[in-house]
């Protein structure tokens, strides 16, 4: 029916206490639907249970997603801003060389009847990588010129935030038309 419709449509935002009151109103040829919409309370984040296991735990740029983390305790529960979040945390921890990370936890229990939502999401992290050798492809230039511009070194740990600066700093020399800087993850160990 339209009011199950409406109240299901409504549910991403929050709000799972919808009453709805549909009609149909005809006059001569035309015809109008009039939906009159109570929202109720939304539902709020009751607890917030995360968590990060492996390497990753003690990673404190991971840390900070999780504290950042939303919606937050009190706050409306949108799916939208929830699984955005969820996804923040994963790519945070693919940006600092968690490459076989894994979510082993995602529940979110939602009881109407205390319009409440208790959030349950863990990772694994798996290792964290470094970098291994770095090579440069179809250079024209002379040995050992681009290398001078990596501002990492073989053996430390996998940022992305480096990855953009190299990007960046080759893009800055104007030879290229494109620049493509892509782990091989074929090859991690």
């Amino acid at each position: 029916s339209l009011d199950a419709l409406v109240e299901d449509s409504l549910e991403p935002m929050g709000f799972y206490d919808v009453r709805v009151d549909s009609r149909l109103v005809r006059n001569g040829d035309a015809a109008q639907i009039i939906i009159d919409i109570d929202l109720g309370e939304p539902v709020r984040v009751r607890q917030s249970n995360l968590r990060v296991d492996g390497p990753g735990a003690n990673d404190r740029i991971i840390g900070f997603w999780l504290e950042g983390f939303e919606p937050s305790v009190g706050d409306v529960f949108e799916h939208s801003i929830y699984e955005a979040s969820k996804a923040d945390i994963t790519q945070a921890l693919l940006d600092r060389g968690y490459f076989d990370q894994n979510l082993t936890e995602h529940e979110v229990k939602v009881t109407r009847a205390s319009q409440s939502a208790d959030i349950n999401l863990a990772w694994d992290s798996g290792p964290r990588y470094r970098y291994g050798g770095i090579r440069f492809e179809g250079s024209i230039f002379e040995p050992g010129l681009l290398e001078q511009l990596v501002g990492f070194e073989e053996g430390q740990y996998y940022t992305q935030t480096q990855i953009y600066r190299l990007q960046e700093s080759l893009s800055k020399l104007g030879y290229f038309s494109s620049i493509q800087i892509v782990p091989d993850l074929d090859q991690k160990s």
